[in-house]
């Protein structure tokens, strides 16, 4: 088993993408193509600031817990260092809802896990023509059908096909 990046990894597998994925299926997806055994939960949101952290990734995200929110805003803007650091325990302390009762048997460290994996990514044009090495071919991306072309080279190079390949799907 060779060692790999999985930023680089994940933000190829976001390339490729021409719709917003899951988190968890980006890093579903990148960890049994690199046969890789899970993340540590840690690991885990250590990725997911260093791709919110991204300029050219668009994270969407679920606004019906404004807690959760808040808490991945600091988080986030905290960087990845920060956890590293151990200045967030994910592990975590029991919420408490507006009334001051506990929030039942999820705890802080499991809605805010859910609400990670339910985040959904998206990355930038210009990210992709990076990933898939489209800058050659400049003049192409630059056509009417920009968008089309892009995602059909991206997810024909992802696969591993050669550009003149992909000439036949287009």
């Amino acid at each position: 088993m060779t060692s790999f990046d999985v930023v680089d990894s994940c933000l190829e597998y976001l390339a490729s993408q021409p719709n917003p994925v899951q988190f968890i299926d980006v890093l579903a997806g990148v960890l049994f193509e690199q046969e890789e055994p899970e993340l540590s939960p840690a690991a885990k949101v250590e990725l997911w600031v260093t791709l919110c952290n991204n300029r050219d990734v668009l994270v969407i995200t679920d606004k019906s817990d404004p807690d959760m929110i808040a808490y991945a805003t600091q988080i986030r803007k905290s960087g990845a260092q920060a956890l590293r650091d151990g200045q967030y325990d994910l592990q975590g302390y029991e919420t408490s809802n507006a009334a001051g009762s506990t929030a039942g048997v999820a705890s802080h460290h499991a809605r805010f896990m859910r609400f990670v994996d339910s985040s959904r990514m998206f990355c930038s044009n210009t990210m992709r023509m990076k990933k898939m090495n489209l800058l050659l071919l400049e003049s192409l991306v630059k056509s009417a059908d920009r968008f089309r072309i892009v995602m059909a080279i991206a997810s024909h190079r992802y696969k591993g096909e050669q550009w003149y390949d992909v000439w036949n799907v287009l």
